[in-house]
């Protein structure tokens, strides 16, 4: 069944769509925001995975700046939803991740090359590791738990990861996860005193292996990153960009100062976050356009 809601951008319909195919053991829902563009007689799709350290975090909560870089960058953006702990553990989080993406391509009918993944925070883990499940099947690699191996050979034309949360294992003592929270207004010391008790029931004996920035990132497509040098996740992005970078694939790394935890989605309140926002928006429109010269952004106060 299709629920249209009017949205209160003029020309954008926000989209409800529960699908029940033979083709899914489970229910795919979610919200697609239709911007009524066809970039190159194409539709260009932002699969965008919102965040919440895989306790927190809804569809609905995300509408408005998912409709705000679907407008931007011209595209149409579906956020699917996704299980939460401590009723589901990474493998059920991931295979609802997995499940959308799948549906996208086989159901929607929108070619893997015109789909851009936008991850936040743990989103950003989610869609990394997505990413390494398809780089496993088209390696022919073998996959666990098995029912994962329902993921698709079709890499994303690119992934926008927003300060990427991306390590599960413990966090180092010295390290930006645990001393950076003293200063971050967002994953500050109460958010980890509640959230690092959960890890064990999320990943259980796994969250090394479950970790993408101790992964395989070969296959991935290029990637645009965006991080700010005072939070907790500051160590594991660049521990993923270097690792991605070594692996050969190319990263667009903005990093900023003195900015709290996916200080992206505060565009409204501080110019940082806005100048993140262009930056992105700009990496993903040149991405859709299928323009064969390297992105170049000169504006970005480090730009890496």
């Amino acid at each position: 069944t299709d629920n249209h809601i009017t949205s209160k951008v003029t020309g954008v319909k926000h989209i409800m769509e529960d699908i029940r195919d033979s083709n899914f053991s489970n229910c795919v829902t979610g919200k697609y925001i239709n911007s009524g563009n066809i970039i190159n007689n194409k539709l260009k799709v932002i699969f965008w995975i919102y965040g919440g350290a895989f306790l927190s975090g809804d569809v609905d909560g995300n509408l408005s700046p998912a409709e705000m870089v679907g407008k931007a960058c011209g595209c149409d953006v579906f956020i699917p939803s996704y299980s939460l702990c401590p009723e589901a553990k990474f493998d059920q989080i991931i295979w609802d991740v997995l499940l959308a993406y799948n549906w996208l391509v086989t159901v929607k009918r929108v070619e893997a090359s015109n789909i851009i993944l936008y991850g936040i925070s743990s989103g950003a883990g989610l869609a990394a590791r997505l990413m390494q499940l398809i780089g496993k099947k088209k390696r022919g690699e073998k996959i666990t738990p098995c029912f994962h191996s329902n993921v698709l050979t079709s890499m994303p034309n690119g992934a926008v990861l927003i300060c990427p949360f991306v390590d599960y294992t413990e966090a180092n003592p010295e390290g930006s996860f645990l001393q950076y929270s003293k200063h971050d207004l967002i994953v500050n010391q109460s958010v980890l005193e509640v959230g690092l008790p959960y890890f064990d029931i999320v990943f259980g004996k796994h969250r090394k292996d479950y970790s993408p920035c101790y992964g395989n990132c070969d296959d991935f497509p290029p990637l645009c990153v965006i991080v700010s040098q005072h939070e907790t996740v500051y160590d594991q992005t660049l521990l993923l960009v270097n690792r991605a970078r070594a692996q050969g694939v190319p990263v667009t790394l903005g990093v900023w100062k003195y900015m709290s935890h996916v200080f992206p989605l505060l565009s409204a309140f501080c110019p940082e976050g806005q100048q993140a926002m262009k930056l992105v928006s700009e990496w993903v429109a040149h991405r859709i356009s299928e323009k064969k010269e390297p992105f170049r952004y000169k504006k970005n106060p480090k730009l890496i």
